[in-house]
């Protein structure tokens, strides 16, 4: 009965140690809601957009969209999956 008792009382202090540790992550840049948000237009359009439709100025045509894997990454993390912001943080602090 001890041995589980130890055994709980550790993972408890690991997992809290983990939390503790990732709760101290909670800035992040901005940037990122602009490539979940393009990654977005790609899945409605069907493939990568060439003009900037974010843009609230003329830009260059086409314009390279050269972040929209990591947009991919974190739209899937934070929307697909529905852990939202906490998946937000548990993602950025592997990273």
């Amino acid at each position: 009965m001890r041995e589980v008792w130890v055994r709980r009382s550790i993972v408890f202090g690991l997992i809290s140690a983990f939390i503790g540790a990732i709760s101290k992550l909670t800035f992040v840049d901005i940037d990122l809601f602009h490539e979940m948000a393009l990654y977005r237009e790609v899945l409605n359009r069907g493939s990568i957009p060439r003009n900037d439709v974010f843009s609230y100025i003329p830009t260059l045509n086409p314009v390279v969209h050269h972040e929209w894997g990591t947009g991919a990454i974190l739209y899937w993390v934070t929307v697909k999956t529905g852990f939202a912001a906490t998946g937000l943080m548990i993602l950025l602090s592997f990273g």
